[in-house]
């Protein structure tokens, strides 16, 4: 039977974007009652979203499979988490549903909710399949994102597909899908992490390292980052403290560059949202220096904490930097380019200062949370 409680938006998180999709809920729930479907309730307590009044969240988590077998990730827990979305998305009262990210038999989900005449919005944060993991793992990834969770097919019929950079957008109309069906935003503010972001300033005087954020997965680049550090320190002497902060597996590149080298920080877990104000208050600049992307989180939390950013001109990463303003751009893979940009923001501290408030008010004025919530309540209302 139909849940009598009426909800403006059915907003899913298959992909664990919590940090993200909790936030927009928050944007969301000021004008909508919003039905919130997560993967872990300890990550949506974590970002607070649960507590608001207007929200009302289930964990997709609950009952799945807790071991990492080929049978538990390929079989059981899409048919588990498919179970649990034919639930919400066929029996609750809601106005429109809106995915993130890539979900379990979605190629079958769909044509049901088609059915019942809803409307279908789709935020795909990663248009280009890459892997997370190294190995076999990594591979059998790839095959279950291109043949399970998400063919572009899908795409043509939703109603409208949302994307972080124009040239995901265009990576879209490439594969068949009508530019009509896309809409680009930016990937929004993290104020929430911040208490007082109206008078938030960079101190430069208690920064004390260069910050990789995020998790680790082949395709972040931290081999170039390595390299562009073993440059500084014999070529200029430079001596530094480094911070690689993100769980996840170092390639076997990277775990040689890593075995000699010294002053290097690695905090190989996930950091909770209460833990991310220091992580970043207390860093010189944060790099990015990623060989393949779509976008990244990571670049609107170093403007949020206003930092400067180095970032690699990978996917559309650098549509969101205004080079030698708010950060500067590097050709991705180029260690040698990266290390002089390090070294032009280690010996300026004013430069530092003068960029990371530059992307501080970059953030403020066109990537705000209000502002993507109103380009999203927009198109809403006009599909």
């Amino acid at each position: 039977m139909k849940d009598k409680l009426k909800f403006g938006v059915l907003l899913i998180d298959n992909q664990g974007l919590s940090h993200y999709t909790s936030y927009l809920a928050k944007g969301l729930a000021k004008s909508r009652r919003i039905l919130l479907l997560g993967l872990s309730v300890e990550e949506y307590r974590d970002t607070q979203a649960i507590n608001e009044k207007n929200i009302t969240f289930y964990d997709l988590s609950a009952g799945l499979p807790k071991n990492t077998s080929l049978y538990n990730i390929l079989l059981k827990k899409p048919l588990s988490l498919f179970r649990s979305l034919i639930r919400f998305t066929l029996f609750k009262n809601y106005d429109l549903i809106h995915f993130q990210g890539h979900l379990p038999l979605i190629f079958l989900l769909i044509p049901l909710i088609k059915l019942r005449k809803k409307k279908i919005y789709w935020t795909i944060h990663d248009i280009d399949l890459r892997p997370s993991s190294i190995g076999r793992r990594g591979k059998l990834e790839i095959i279950y994102v291109r043949f399970i969770t998400q063919p572009k097919i899908l795409g043509r019929f939703v109603d409208k597909i949302f994307v972080h950079g124009r040239k995901l957008s265009e990576n879209l109309c490439r594969s068949g899908i009508s530019p009509n069906k896309i809409q680009t935003i930016p990937h929004f503010d993290y104020f929430y992490l911040v208490k007082e972001h109206d008078e938030h300033v960079l101190d430069i005087e208690k920064n004390k390292y260069i910050l990789f954020f995020g998790s680790i997965k082949p395709y972040k680049g931290i081999s170039v980052l390595l390299e562009a550090i073993i440059i500084l320190r014999q070529r200029y002497k430079e001596n530094f403290e480094v911070l690689i902060a993100g769980k996840g597996n170092f390639t076997e590149q990277e775990t040689i560059l890593l075995k000699n080298m010294k002053n290097i920080v690695i905090r190989n877990e996930k950091i909770l949202n209460s833990n991310i104000p220091e992580i970043f208050h207390n860093a010189m600049m944060v790099i990015l220096p990623y060989n393949e992307a779509s976008q990244s989180g990571v670049l609107s939390l170093a403007y949020t904490f206003s930092k400067p950013v180095l970032v690699s001109d990978a996917g559309s990463l650098h549509e969101y930097v205004d080079n030698g303003i708010t950060g500067f751009v590097f050709h991705k893979g180029n260690s040698e380019e990266l290390a002089n940009l390090i070294l032009r923001l280690l010996k300026d501290e004013k430069l530092c200062i003068e960029l990371g408030n530059n992307g501080y008010q970059k953030l403020v004025s066109e990537m705000s949370l209000e502002k993507c919530c109103n380009i999203i309540e927009h198109t809403y209302l006009e599909n």
